[in-house]
C-alpha cells in the first residue's frame, strides 16, 4: 500500500515540477545592430551575421547591448548539412570575430557555433539554420528574424 502512494505521489508531482520550469517559454527575440541573430551566452549576448562576402562575423554585446571587444572570447564554427560538416578558422578583425573561409550556400546549411568566454570553464553551443530568405513579417533575413513563433 505504501508503495502505490508513493508511486501515485510521484506520478502526481513530477508533472507539476515540469509546468513551473521556464523552458517552455521562449525568450524575447533581440535584434542585431548588424541585421544578424543574437544569441545569449551567461554574460555575454553575440550577434551572428553572414557578410555579403560569405564570411561569419560575430560580434560581442554586454546585457545592455553595448559593444565589448571579441578578444576575451574564443568561437569555433562548423558548417555544412547535416551530412557533410566541415570546421572554418575564425580570426579576430578589428571590432569582431570573423571566419577565414565562405559559409556554404542554400537553406539545408546549418552553423554550429561553439563560444567560450576567457572566463569560462566550458563553452556553449549555438545551432543556427542559415535560412537567407527575407521574412515577410520583419526586416531580417529568417535566420535572424525578430519574429513571434519564427
Amino acid at each position: 500500500m505504501k508503495i502505490q502512494v508513493l508511486i501515485l505521489a510521484l506520478f502526481t508531482l513530477v508533472p507539476l515540477l515540469h509546468a513551473q520550469e521556464p523552458h517552455d517559454q521562449e525568450k524575447e527575440k533581440i535584434p542585431g545592430p548588424h541585421k544578424g541573430k543574437v544569441v545569449e551566452g551567461s554574460d555575454y549576448h553575440m550577434e551572428f551575421l553572414i557578410m555579403p562576402d560569405r564570411k561569419a562575423a560575430f560580434y560581442f554585446y554586454d546585457d545592455a547591448m553595448k559593444p565589448v571587444a571579441p578578444g576575451s572570447y574564443a568561437v569555433d564554427l562548423t558548417t555544412g548539412t547535416r551530412a557533410e560538416m566541415k570546421n572554418l578558422p575564425v580570426v579576430a578583425d578589428a571590432n569582431r570575430l570573423i571566419s577565414e573561409g565562405t559559409l556554404p550556400e542554400g537553406s539545408e546549411n546549418f552553423a554550429i557555433i561553439q563560444v567560450k568566454p576567457e572566463s569560462a570553464d566550458s563553452s556553449k553551443t549555438f545551432r543556427i539554420r542559415l535560412n537567407e530568405s527575407s521574412c515577410g513579417s520583419c526586416d531580417f533575413l529568417e535566420y535572424a528574424c525578430i519574429c513571434e513563433g519564427h
